[in-house]
């Protein structure tokens, strides 16, 4: 086993790993379809960080008059967390649902059930999550789609 800067590894880790990268087996594609989802995710929730955190002044609308992402993005709902912007949280969230396809090999529901126990119950989490979101930004925002169905 070859040490690079102090950091160990084993023969498990490495085949997970070319598993993961190599691997055409049905699970391991459909993991790979869920953490680019989380990525995309997180990049759009880059984009609206960098408003609500200041570093971009506007943000694009699509062609629609019911649309107004900076009413939306900017509005109080969008601190609620902790009065903290709620995208940077949101990318946390996503790195996290995107981390959790790539732990163990397509084996583990067999091997370790809670990993793929607790991946489903994420999924099943931020699917909740989306919905309220559909539901209630509308309503708070009064009326202003804005990035909801965006």
């Amino acid at each position: 086993m070859r040490r690079g800067i102090g950091w160990r590894s084993s023969r498990s880790a490495r085949r997970v790993g070319e598993e993961l990268r190599h691997s055409t087996h049905p699970l391991v594609v459909a993991r790979r379809h869920s953490a680019v989802r989380s990525l995309g995710a997180t990049a759009v929730l880059g984009f609206l960080s960098s408003y609500q955190l200041g570093l971009l002044h506007h943000l694009p609308d699509p062609p629609l008059r019911s649309f107004d992402a900076d009413r939306v993005d900017g509005s109080g709902p969008a601190f609620w967390i902790f009065s903290a912007a709620d995208a940077p949280i949101g990318m946390c969230s996503f790195a996290v649902t995107a981390a959790l396809p790539g732990q163990e090999a397509p084996t583990a529901a067999k091997e370790q059930p809670l990993l793929v126990l607790s991946w489903g119950a994420k999924l099943a989490l931020d699917a909740a999550y989306a919905v309220l979101l559909a539901v209630e930004q509308p309503w708070a925002t009064g009326g202003c789609a804005g990035t909801a169905r965006a």
